[in-house]
């Protein structure tokens, strides 16, 4: 089964479930909004990839570098994120959330949901995270840490 017609059937189902229309487009988009976050799915040909992208904000005009930097802490370890990426969509010039997902590692609709649940939980808290970076309200450092005192060599 192609990956476009198999990533259609698990929206189907869920839009079926949800009472939605989720339908990917001719290019393989499916753009939605789920509470605050919009969320964009792209299956490109000849891919086997799932692509997951939710805009959260427009790219500061001050104070970049620091927001950026602060970004690129997020995704040392991508635990915030839940293994997703903060990025920059160089067409609109905005800050995203990005995740990319093998259509062969999920067999089953109920694999999907789990993958678009997590992102979209993943990318409600970036949002929020990054609305307080941005307002400077959000701490200096990033929510996780690895405290060195717990760092054992050898």
């Amino acid at each position: 089964m192609e990956n476009k017609q198999k990533v259609q059937e698990w929206l189907d189902a869920m839009g079926s479930a949800k009472k939605v229309d989720l339908t990917l487009d001719e290019d393989g988009v499916c753009a939605f909004t789920y509470e605050t976050v919009q969320c964009d799915l792209q299956v490109l040909e000849k891919s086997d990839v799932l692509y997951l992208i939710s805009p959260l904000a427009e790219m500061p005009q001050e104070g970049s570098e620091a927001v950026f930097i602060r970004l690129l802490e997020e995704n040392y370890h991508k635990v915030n994120t839940r293994e997703a990426s903060y990025a920059i969509d160089p067409e609109y010039k905005r800050v995203v959330l990005i995740y990319e997902h093998a259509i062969r590692e999920t067999d089953t609709g109920e694999e999907f949901v789990n993958v678009l649940s997590n992102f979209l939980q993943a990318a409600r808290d970036c949002q929020r995270e990054l609305q307080g970076i941005l307002s400077g309200d959000a701490p200096s450092e990033g929510r996780w840490q690895t405290p060195q005192d717990n760092i054992v060599l050898g």
